[in-house]
This record gives C-alpha cells, sequence and structure tokens, in this order.
C-alpha cells in the first residue's frame, strides 16, 4: 500500500474513532491501558504484517536468572555443554551470568505505562481496522485464560492460547464483515466487561519519542544477536546494500587503480554495512563522513544520534549536555511513524519473540538438569520435566521459523548468508541486552 499524505491523515482519523468505540466507559480495579500508534516499514518486513506488540521497558535491570540444581552440576559449564543443540556457548553464558531486561507485561500496564499496539500504516485502513481489533479482543481473551488457568495448566497454555487466537480472529472478522468494525468495537469493550475488566484505548502520534526508542536500542541488538533467522536476514540485506562498489570510468587505468586503493583504504564497504545494519537494527545509522580523502570517515554511535535534519545531509549528535551538528553525514532510518524523525527498528516485532526464546531456553535447561538428577526428586518434578522438554523444544523451534516469516519472502531470494561484511571482532551488536523477560 502506498503511504501518502491523505492515507497517512485517514488512517489517524479512523484509529482515532476505533480507540473511542473500543474504550470503557469507567475504569474497573483490572483495567488495560493500550496506545495505539502507526509503524511504517520500508518493505523488508512481510507485507502480512499488520501490527504487533510493543511492550515498554522496565526500570533497573534484572539479576541472573537462578536454575534450581545447576550450580551441582557444575553451573555455567554444564549448561554450555548440554544446551549446545540450541544456543551457542556466548549466548548461554550471557543468558545465566548477565544482568537482563524486564519488559511490563500486559496486565501491568497503565495509564501512565500503557501496552502499545504498533498499527503497520502500509496497509489498507480496511486491514488496519480489522488487525487492531483483532489484536485488542485477542488480549482480552488472553487475560481470560491466565486468570482462570488452574495449577499444572502451564504446559498445555501456548496450545490453549493458539486456540483462543484462532477463534477470536474468526469471530471478529465475521463480525466486521458482517455487522460493521464499530459493532466487533463494541463487542470487545463488552466482553472486557463481562471479564469484569476495563479496557482503555488512545491513539497516539508518534509511536515512540526519541529517548524510549533509544533505550530500545538494547533489546534490538539482542533480538540481531540471538533469534534464530533475525540475523542472516538482516546480513544479507546488508551484503546487498554495501558490498560490489567500483570505481570506473575514462580516466587512465593508475588513477582509477589509486581511486580504488583508496576506497579499499578507508574500509568503506565496512563502514557501509556497519551504517546499514545500525539504520535496520536501531532505527538510525549515520557515517560521518568528514573531508575524505584528507579525514578518515567515521561511525556515530545510533545512542548518540538526537535527530537527522530534513535532508538528511547532516545529524544532531548529542556530546554531554550539549548537541552538535555533524556534517557531511550519510545517515539512513528504519522504520518511520508519524509527526516524528525519530527513526525505529525494523526488528522491533520480534522482540516479544526474543524474550519468549530467553523463556524457554531457561525451561529447557531446568528441565535437563531434574533429569539428569531425576533419582534424588519427587515423582511430580520427574514428571514435569518430562512434559516439559518436548513443550519447550516445540515452541523453541516455532520461535526460529516465526523470524523468518516476519521478513519479506522476497529477502531470501538474494544470496546465501554472506561472509566477512563486518568489521572482524563486530560480528555481532553491542552494547546489547543480556536477556529479555516480560513481567515482574
Amino acid at each position: 500500500m502506498e503511504v501518502t499524505d491523505t492515507h497517512r491523515a485517514t488512517s489517524g482519523e479512523i484509529m482515532e474513532q476505533l480507540a473511542r468505540e473500543v474504550s470503557s466507559s469507567r475504569r474497573v480495579a483490572r483495567a488495560l491501558d493500550v496506545h495505539i500508534g502507526h509503524y511504517q516499514h520500508t518493505g523488508m518486513l512481510n507485507p502480512l504484517l499488520y501490527g504487533f506488540w510493543i511492550l515498554p521497558v522496565l526500570p533497573g535491570l534484572e539479576n541472573p536468572p537462578t536454575i534450581p540444581g545447576l550450580e551441582d552440576l557444575g553451573g555455567t559449564p554444564w549448561a554450555v555443554e548440554h544446551m549446545h543443540d540450541w544456543a551457542p556457548p556466548a549466548e548461554m553464558t550471557r543468558l545465566l551470568e548477565g544482568d537482563g531486561i524486564r519488559l511490563q507485561s500486559p496486565n501491568e500496564s497503565s495509564p501512565d505505562s500503557p501496552s502499545v499496539w504498533a498499527c503497520v500504516l502500509n496497509n489498507s485502513i480496511e486491514a488496519q481496522v480489522e488487525s487492531t481489533l483483532v489484536s485488542l479482543a485477542m488480549l482480552i481473551a488472553r487475560q481470560e485464560l491466565v486468570v482462570k488457568m488452574r495449577e499444572g495448566e502451564i504446559i498445555t497454555l501456548p496450545d490453549r492460547a493458539g486456540r483462543v487466537d484462532e477463534d477470536t480472529t474468526k469471530d471478529i472478522g465475521d463480525d466486521v464483515r458482517l455487522n460493521g468494525w464499530r459493532s466487533a468495537a463494541r463487542a470487545i469493550r463488552a466482553r472486557a466487561e463481562a471479564a469484569d475488566c476495563s479496557l482503555h484505548v488512545e491513539y497516539r502520534a508518534p509511536l515512540m519519542e526519541g529517548e524510549t526508542a533509544r533505550d530500545r536500542m538494547l533489546l534490538a541488538r539482542h533480538v540481531y544477536n540471538t533469534l534464530p533467522g533475525a540475523r542472516g536476514t538482516v546480513d544479507r540485506v546488508v551484503e546487498m546494500l554495501s558490498q560490489g562498489w567500483s570505481i570506473t570510468g575514462a580516466g587512465d587505468e593508475r588513477s582509477l587503480q589509486r581511486g580504488r586503493d583508496m576506497l579499499e583504504g578507508l574500509g568503506i564497504s565496512y563502514l557501509l554495512a556497519h551504517v546499514s545494519r545500525d539504520a535496520m537494527v536501531c532505527g538510525v545509522g549515520a557515517l560521518s563522513l568528514g573531508n575524505i580523502p584528507l579525514e578518515d570517515p567515521w561511525l556515530i554511535r545510533p545512542e548518540d544520534i538526537s535527530s537527522v535534519s530534513d535532508d538528511g545531509d547532516s545529524v544532531f549528535r548529542r556530546n554531554g549536555d550539549s548537541i552538535e551538528r555533524v556534517q557531511p553525514v550519510l545517515a539512513l532510518s528504519g522504520a518511520a511513524q508519524v509527526d516524528s524523525r525519530v527513526g525505529l527498528s525494523l526488528l522491533e516485532p520480534l522482540v516479544v519473540n526474543a524474550a519468549n526464546r530467553d523463556l524457554y531456553l531457561r525451561i529447557l535447561l531446568s528441565a535437563r538438569v531434574v533429569q539428569k538428577v531425576q533419582q534424588r526428586l519427587p515423582d511430580q518434578v520427574r514428571q514435569w520435566a518430562e512434559e516439559t522438554t518436548p513443550m519447550a523444544t516445540r515452541q523453541l523451534t516455532t520461535l526460529a521459523n516465526t523470524a523468518e516469516g516476519t521478513f519479506n519472502p522476497a529477502i531470501f531470494r538474494l544470496s546465501k548468508l554472506p561472509g566477512m561484511i563486518y568489521s572482524e571482532g563486530h560480528e555481532l551488536m553491542h552494547p546489547s541486552a543480556f536477556r529479555v523477560t516480560v513481567g515482574r
């Protein structure tokens, strides 16, 4: 869908109306607060991606997790050895020994810190409306599922949640097509009230302020570093953008070769790869060009970029308490939003997936620890490990496939996974979150 000024304005107006229609008239003790905003990608994401949830970052850091019985077996080295089929040694070490970041769960939302629904602006207004209503209905249905869940049912929760999602998608879709989207919005509001819950939705532009976007760069780098499919997909696009540069022309071969040597000596291909990756993963990337060839080009750290000029020829860089203008630059952005030049990560749709991967890695490790020392444990604990192991491996497999399904299928027609396209020692992105957890 071509995103014109008219499409952008109409989408905002319709979402404001939807927010009013679906919101409860009064607040009760158990309330769900949601902020709807628009997210516009570059075509790198799947055309069937209509939207996704963004969970706010909670203050502070999470201490390394405790896995009962792991220290008796040898601690992290034992975990690295026995989890190598799912995670590389360095990732497993960071998962167990590094501080983590917590995301706010939907049931912890408040007027000051709502859950965020990022509605993809690249779609038709009809698709935006239906997908947003479906997601709000799923939010309520999943809350009901968790509240009614009995002890011991955690193993079946993913399958039950999947069935709830399928039923909800069908019910809302039928209501929209038969009675119109306003009828579906009222039905969602009534369902929330029937569940002793109130739903409070507000449309806001922009989707995310600059400081919030910068705080989430650690999360986006974690997605790139750890989630199967994410890193390889980004690297395919980066290789296409940064490799294969050459200098040709009518000049003599000696002059042309001098230019080629200068291009190679400056490391331009590596710098283009880094700035392209920063843009896609962090939402913004900038390469200061200086007075080439008199001065070397250098990368600007994404967290230090306050904003990009309208013409894209300069960036405003934070330097302590002051802001300085850097030009000329090559500035690239990731996803865009309404009423803001702050770029957003193209990996933002996968942050919750990365958190779930971290969770299921810990669950699988706990189960394997139990199976190793099961002779000393009660029958119910051994049974838990036996039932949990296939559930965790099934979810990890699904998450690996989901990552690739988030991107435009056309990307996978590019070359196979590239070789060395980044500077040596910088194949992964830093600084990064070591682990992501949802909920307190």
